[in-house]
């Protein structure tokens, strides 16, 4: 059984052996396609960023339960805004607002997100709003978890 393969391919696609001739000028090849993708990713969507005092950051289908909660936020008073992420890979270069709470509101029990932010962008996040239960998030279940 074979457990690691240290093969690379060539320009063409072919696998080689060749490491010496191949494997520097591929990796660099990769790293280039990374930088051009990176300029073609957007910005997350912004609302209420800087009227609000909590900001929740989302990606993918969390982002209406999210708009869903800043409306029942809204009605009780509470400035909440959101930033939400259609792409999580590469990150966009981001510049987050300073003296904000961050809550990330995620479908996994682990706090991924909250991750990957505190990662690329030394962010603090105050708090994960998660749900792992199998049920859809709901703008009621992150206001629950956020002020009950």
């Amino acid at each position: 059984m074979v457990c690691v393969d240290s093969d690379e391919h060539d320009e063409t696609g072919h696998i080689t052996e060749d490491l010496a001739g191949n494997a520097r000028a591929m990796a660099k090849k990769r790293m280039a396609k990374f930088w051009e993708l990176k300029k073609e990713v957007g910005t997350p969507e912004e609302v209420n960023l800087h009227q609000a005092d909590t900001l929740l950051i989302g990606w993918g289908s969390s982002r209406g339960a999210i708009l869903d909660a800043l409306e029942l936020f809204k009605a009780n008073g509470k400035k909440v805004g959101m930033i939400h992420f259609t792409e999580l890979w590469p990150l966009p270069d981001y510049e987050f607002p300073e003296k904000k709470n961050y809550w990330t509101v995620e479908s996994n029990l682990t706090g991924q997100l909250a991750c990957l932010l505190r990662s690329e962008y030394q962010l603090e996040i105050k708090g994960s709003l998660i749900r792992y239960d199998g049920l859809p998030l709901t703008g009621e279940y992150i206001r629950r978890q956020l002020h009950d």
